[in-house]
């Protein structure tokens, strides 16, 4: 569960899977990071994949295997 400010200005704790399609729809303005708040229009947030993506995934590597 993760802290959202919705537009009216109240607070709810909602699925982290929910989180993308409620910055996309523009239901928040904020989300609660262990690093702080989040502004969902201004500071960067990742988007969620694109599920026709067929090639191989780079971002996470094995164990042990350097860069």
């Amino acid at each position: 569960m993760i802290l959202v400010r919705f537009e009216d200005g109240t607070f709810r704790k909602v699925p982290v899977d929910l989180l993308g399609k409620m910055i996309a729809s523009g239901e928040i303005t904020h989300f609660r990071r262990s690093s702080g708040w989040v502004d969902a229009a201004e500071d960067q947030v990742r988007t969620h994949f694109s599920p026709s993506y067929q090639g191989p995934e780079r971002r996470r590597r094995p164990r042990g295997q350097g860069q």
